[in-house]
């Protein structure tokens, strides 16, 4: 049992930043092992992706998202990301990055 998770779940980052065609790393690190959920949202609070729940070890961590939504590219601008880590025992804790989607240069 843990006793205390509070600032278990920090370290947040998005890479590359900004992101392109090739999609993004979304960086956090846990305090404890968690099972873990990452959603994005546009900058209104709506739901574009969430990912499946994963348990994870202590350590920095990554998840990668596509940047495609329902077989659509996100447009270029700006995101938020949030990582949610529930450690058992009703201890939940969740945190919100910002990302951005880059224009895609030209060939």
């Amino acid at each position: 049992l843990v006793d205390s998770v509070h600032n278990a779940l920090g370290c947040l980052a998005s890479a590359p930043e900004p992101f392109g065609e090739g999609g993004v790393y979304l960086q956090f690190c846990l305090k404890h092992s968690a099972l873990v959920q990452v959603q994005v949202f546009d900058l209104k609070g709506k739901t574009l992706w969430t990912s499946g729940k994963e348990r994870l070890a202590v350590g920095n961590r990554q998840w990668f998202f596509e940047g495609w939504v329902h077989g659509v590219q996100l447009p270029v601008g700006e995101y938020l990301f949030q990582v949610r880590a529930d450690y058992g025992h009703g201890q939940i804790e969740s945190r919100q990055g910002r990302m951005t989607r880059g224009r895609t240069p030209r060939r």
